[in-house]
């Protein structure tokens, strides 16, 4: 069957008619006349790319059909002995057309040599499509081929300096928006007391600083002395302590003690954000409804929060007001670009955006940081990467470094702001190495080998197998394994399944604190189609998944480790710190391989770290971050025909129309200039698959001067692109293979 982009084979299965001595296929229930004529070609093309890419419903291309033909017909143009088809014989006819075009599409259309060097892909985006088939039309469930992964605990214990993830997120708001109210649950009331214990020790009973292991240890003494030198972490800490101290009874009391320490003094020199306060007292809201005969129990007199030396903070105003004055008289920008990297280190997973190669490089910029000679030093390491000429180094540092710096650019911004501390610098370098020292050994301890459970989807990560060796050993635990989307759900041509999925259908995706609100399955239509595409200037599709179940990071996850023998080097999805927390626990090579992020579009709306921001590497500043949202504009418009499709139709549809998307991104990547709305996208389609009619037609040149042109909107005398075989509605005696 030809279509407009080219040719689709498929085998039939049929048998005969005993009586009438005609063959009828099995699969659709059409009888078969004839192998195939010219006008049933032009009908059938017409048709998928009417349905699949211009976006009309089938009752419209029908109707549009049907008009046309009896017009034909009075006018006597058609024979008057030419039989009338019902519409549901040309809907099934439409359908198998849909299955034959779709069927086995070559591989080249769905790759991409921009953003693949043959082996590895750089930068993938996938985002998922809410548009789906009707429920009462689904006949079966896809086949999903997964093995028991579970998660370790223990991993997500060692993917970060601090191990609680609420803890971090209570540091992130103290540090990042310390004017904004915090807000404590019942349940996070001792996470919330760890982090305040974390900045400042003396806020807290001393049993609560001991009796809590994070508190005292060595890294978080090193995090604090850190954060002392950029931040006023008594101003920070404003907001989340007056929440505490609302909702903690013992908090309160201990506060109210008479001690020397929660005396409100006045000092000489009170730190930056906070003034001198007398002893006056504030009254907390009333404790227990009644003492003793039902009398209203008074307010209790408790002194302000002391932070240090007797003076109480002001409640900041902004978020620079937590900051020291050095911090403040540095540039804006030059001041986010200092803090940026230290937030980072502190509040969020250190195996996210660094590697275990990248713990060497991190070790030597550590060590050029403490020499005596940093500033100079740092300032030729800056010039070096952003000049990207290698013969200002000096000859004693190594040049791996000035590649972190080129790539990792948010320690690029970190050293460039540096520079600017003049004498504070070897304080702040001698903090924030000691905490780069302890984040090297938290890659290192997260990705040291363990032993995986024996069969399971974690055991076929790797393991030193050639993507050959893969693909047998996946086989060899489903040996039933099809690659058929029809049966799947999961149309990737050219890549073999390699690895069992690692999270099943029913399984809920464990985002931490994060949350993303997935809508539940519309009553009436399936979740929709999980797409993932390349991220160059003109996107090709290079997988999609039809979701039995809500989209979330499984979803992303199993199509990558499913399909990709190495991983991406960047993986961009809108959720990317839940997609990160997702695979935290359960595949750390993937973690090793690959750096989730965040889009450009939606990175506004991730409070969590610099780290998911695409900006803080090289590699994404380059890369299309949100192709997915260009090309999922074009699906969305197929909504009317999709949403009334069964099952079938609905997987063919897509496959076609991810077809002729990705052979048009094609020829607009190879023009060397912007392309005519006239070009015959098919010329790209024959320069590199020959006809299969058996006249071995190519086109030599794709981008001659003479252009073809191909509308959809044309009902006579459309070209067959390639052939020579007549497209008029007429029988032609002439048949298309």
């Amino acid at each position: 069957m030809m279509a407009h982009m080219g040719f689709g084979t498929r085998i039939l299965d049929g048998y005969m008619c005993t009586s009438c001595r005609v063959w009828v296929c099995a699969e659709e229930g059409i009888v078969i006349m004839l192998p195939a004529t010219a006008a049933t070609a032009s009908l059938v093309r017409h048709f998928c790319q009417d349905v699949s890419v211009e976006s009309d419903p089938f009752t419209k291309v029908f109707r549009s059909w049907w008009i046309l033909a009896k017009g034909r017909s009075a006018a006597g143009v058609m024979r008057s002995v030419t039989a009338s088809r019902s519409r549901r014989t040309v809907s099934r006819l439409m359908s198998t057309g849909l299955a034959l075009i779709g069927k086995d599409p070559p591989d080249w259309p769905l790759d991409c040599g921009d953003c693949c060097d043959g082996k590895r892909f750089r930068v993938v985006t996938a985002d998922g499509i809410w548009v789906g088939n009707l429920k009462r039309l689904v006949t079966n469930y896809y086949n999903a081929y997964s093995e028991g992964c579970a998660p370790d605990k223990e991993l997500l214990q060692v993917a970060s300096l601090i191990g609680s993830e609420w803890v971090r997120r209570f540091l992130r708001l103290c540090l990042n928006n310390p004017e904004q109210t915090i807000a404590v649950m019942a349940d996070q009331r001792k996470a919330a007391r760890v982090a305040l214990a974390v900045l400042c020790p003396a806020t807290v009973p001393p049993s609560s600083v001991s009796s809590t292991p994070v508190c005292t240890a060595p890294f978080s003494v090193r995090v604090r002395a850190m954060l002392l030198e950029l931040w006023d972490l008594p101003t920070c800490s404003v907001s989340l302590a007056k929440e505490l101290l609302a909702a903690t009874t013992n908090l309160r009391q201990w506060l109210a003690t008479p001690r020397a320490a929660n005396r409100n003094g006045p000092v000489a020199n009170p730190p930056a954000g906070g003034a001198p306060v007398p002893a006056a007292a504030v009254s907390p809201p009333a404790v227990g409804a009644g003492d003793g005969g039902g009398a209203q129990a008074q307010p209790a007199v408790l002194p302000q929060i002391p932070f240090g030396a007797g003076v109480v903070p002001v409640v900041p105003t902004k978020s620079i007001d937590g900051w020291l004055p050095p911090t403040r008289a540095l540039p804006d920008n030059m001041a986010q670009g200092l803090l940026w990297l230290i937030n980072e280190i502190v509040v969020d997973p250190a195996v996210s955006p660094l590697k275990p190669q990248h713990v060497k490089q991190l070790r030597h910029l550590a060590t050029i940081l403490r020499s005596p000679s940093a500033a100079a030093d740092i300032g030729s390491l800056t010039s070096a990467a952003a000049t990207d000429a290698e013969a200002v180094v000096p000859p004693e540092m190594n040049f791996s470094v000035v590649v972190l710096l080129q790539e990792v650019t948010m320690l690029l911004v970190f050293s460039t702001s540096a520079c600017l501390l003049g004498a504070r610098l070897p304080v702040v370098a001698r903090g924030v190495t000691n905490s780069l020292d302890d984040v090297c050994a938290t890659v290192e301890t997260y990705q040291a080998d363990r032993m995986p459970e024996i069969g399971s989807a974690a055991a076929s990560r790797g393991g030193g197998r050639t993507p050959p060796e893969m693909r047998a050993f996946f086989v060899s635990v489903f040996p039933h394994a099809t690659e058929d989307p029809m049966l799947t759900g999961m149309l990737f041509p050219g890549r073999l399944q390699c690895r069992a999925s690692a999270f099943a259908t029913q399984e809920k995706p464990e985002t931490g604190t994060c949350a993303k609100n997935y809508q539940t399955a519309r009553k009436s239509f399936t979740p929709g189609a999980f797409i993932v595409f390349c991220a160059c200037s003109h996107p090709r599709v290079l997988v999609f998944v039809i979701l039995d179940q809500r989209e979330g990071p499984p979803a992303l996850l199993n199509a990558i480790i499913t399909r990709f023998s190495v991983p991406p080097e960047y993986i961009v999805y809108d959720f990317g710190c839940g997609a990160s927390r997702s695979v935290m626990s359960k595949l750390p090579l993937v973690l090793a391989a690959s750096t989730i992020t965040s889009d450009q579009f939606h990175i506004v709306n991730n409070v969590c770290s610099v780290a998911f921001d695409p900006r803080s590497f090289a590699t994404l500043t380059k890369a299309n971050t949100v192709a997915h949202e260009q090309r999922n504009r074009a699906i969305k418009l197929l909504a009317r025909v999709l949403r009334a499709s069964g099952q079938s139709d609905y997987t063919r549809v897509l496959s076609y129309h991810m077809l002729v998307h990705n052979v048009r991104a094609h020829a607009r990547s190879a023009a060397m200039a912007a392309l005519p709305d006239v070009y015959d996208f098919g010329r790209i389609y024959f320069s590199r698959e020959a006809c299969l009619c058996g006249c071995g037609h190519v086109k030599a040149d794709s981008f001659g001067e003479e252009l073809a042109v191909s509308s959809s909107e044309d009902e006579e005398d459309v070209p067959v692109l390639g052939s020579s075989a007549s497209s008029s509605d007429e029988g032609d005696s002439e048949k298309v293979i």
